[in-house]
């Protein structure tokens, strides 16, 4: 098993964030990369358990295949009525 880890904390004067606080992680669990974050700072929303999985993909065609799989899957998903939501940025960018 790979093991990456790296961990962003807050620093002194980044209040209301408290020093030595998590500010961002990216790590590596079975192959698949996982990044996460927090913050004390005033957000106009709530959190939920919602997850964001990202692909790294090298050509445009990697970017379509996963792209059309996933409105598949949506349209599949709201065909029986999951509350599936998924949001993508950026379609053309090498990372979705």
């Amino acid at each position: 098993m790979q093991k990456q880890i790296f961990f962003a904390r807050y620093g002194k004067g980044e209040e209301p964030d408290k020093e030595g606080t998590l500010k961002y992680a990216h790590f590596t669990l079975e192959g698949q990369e996982f990044g996460a974050m927090d913050s004390a700072h005033k957000h106009n929303f709530a959190f939920n358990e919602a997850i964001s999985l990202m692909e790294h993909c090298d050509t445009q065609e990697e970017i379509d295949y996963y792209w059309e799989s996933s409105l598949q899957f949506l349209r599949q998903s709201n065909a029986a009525g999951s509350r599936t939501n998924m949001a993508y940025r950026g379609r053309s960018s090498p990372l979705f």
